[in-house]
């Protein structure tokens, strides 16, 4: 393949916007967390209503009626002949970002045909995307955002975004499930 002429200067000129949605990036993260401790208040009481039998299956509804896409949950979660209801994914979900730009994704799993885990996590800091998880022991390994997330050492913006949407607004995803919208 020949290289474009200009090939350095587009390459300079793409340095150049990385480094610009990096600062960005470290931006929106110092707003967030000059409002995340407004979130705390409320969310730990929720954490209580959650561990409610009558909410067993929360936090599976929870990301499957957020994964409007479909790419963020295996495809099967979505196949009617799966029964997922009847083979639930995801038991827990725990997400927190400290002071210090470190954040840690912890996914608890039931008994699946993707993986043996019963439970990923993720360390990561934010401002330099290093971070460090447990080894995916693959049962059928699958590509989706969610195993992707874990099997990686960096970590991606989009999806931490999306684990940060899926936990901070889990009671709206989950109230979706039977016809109540909050917005």
């Amino acid at each position: 393949m020949k290289k474009p002429e200009n090939f350095i200067e587009i390459a300079r000129s793409q340095n150049k916007i990385n480094k610009i949605f990096r600062e960005l990036k470290i931006e929106q993260y110092n707003l967030l967390m000059k409002y995340l401790h407004r979130f705390d208040k409320y969310l730990v009481p929720y954490k209580e209503y959650v561990k409610n039998e009558d909410l067993a299956d929360f936090w599976n509804t929870v990301f499957k009626m957020s994964d409007h896409d479909r790419k963020f949950l295996p495809k099967e979660v979505h196949q009617e002949d799966w029964e997922s209801a009847k083979y639930p994914l995801i038991k827990d979900f725990h997400f927190s970002i400290t002071q210090d730009s470190q954040c840690t994704v912890k996914i608890a799993f039931y008994p699946n045909i993707f993986i043996h885990n019963k439970e990923l996590v993720k360390n990561f800091c934010i401002l330099n995307n290093l971070g460090f998880s447990n080894i995916i022991e693959w049962k059928k390994k699958t590509k989706c955002l969610l195993f992707d997330f874990f099997d990686s050492m960096n970590y991606d913006m989009f999806t931490f975004d999306r684990f940060f949407d899926i936990y901070h607004n889990a009671a709206k995803y989950y109230f979706l499930h039977v016809g109540y919208d909050f917005d």
